[in-house]
């Protein structure tokens, strides 16, 4: 995207949704600017939701476990989600991930 997150407005894509989880999660000083990396995963939950809402950034599996559980629990709308149920490999919505790939993308 060749925009500041601000400019996106409601546009919906996995990138924005990322970038919005970024500044949740960082604090939105950090995806106020034009050039913010997204890495991201696709989720499996919440179920039936589009691919947008199921955008997960990789950064916060690097996170503290508290604050890992916290948003993880809240992003994909399951707040009985046990820490072992937490792993990336068991995020991952392994059928999208076949047909899309994980994603990198630069907010420009």
């Amino acid at each position: 995207m060749s925009k500041a997150l601000a400019d996106c407005g409601s546009n919906k894509s996995a990138s924005v949704t990322v970038a919005r989880r970024l500044g949740e999660f960082l604090g939105d000083k950090m995806v106020e600017d034009k050039g913010v990396t997204c890495k991201y995963i696709i989720a499996k939950k919440p179920l039936g939701a589009p691919v947008t809402e199921r955008a997960i950034p990789v950064t916060i599996f690097e996170a503290e476990i508290a604050v890992k559980c916290t948003f993880l629990r809240k992003w994909m709308k399951d707040r009985a989600m046990s820490e072992d149920e937490m792993d990336i490999r068991a995020i991952l919505d392994w059928v999208t991930r076949t047909r899309t790939r994980t994603r990198t993308r630069t907010l420009t």
